[in-house]
């Protein structure tokens, strides 16, 4: 087993997975933005990319391509599961 450690701002608002991708968003609590974040894990080192978000993340869930964020201004976002 390996271990990898990486580092994001915010609570976790929830985790989905995708083949080899392990996809979260965060939250904060000063009601900053939060981010979508991607986790690659196929690769011997993993890579985590970022996409800003315009407010934080309330819940999400996803389908086969997509990923849907509630967002905490109450308004709902879609994003590409595993592309930024």
């Amino acid at each position: 087993m390996n271990n990898f450690t990486t580092t994001y701002r915010g609570f976790v608002q929830g985790l989905v997975t995708q083949q080899h991708h392990a996809i979260f968003a965060t939250r904060h609590k000063e009601g900053q933005p939060g981010s979508l974040h991607r986790l690659d894990l196929s690769a011997e080192v993993p890579n985590l990319t970022e996409a800003a978000l315009p407010c934080g993340a309330n819940a999400f869930t996803r389908d086969e391509k997509n990923i849907y964020i509630a967002g905490d201004n109450g308004k709902l976002y879609q994003a590409e599961l595993i592309k930024g």
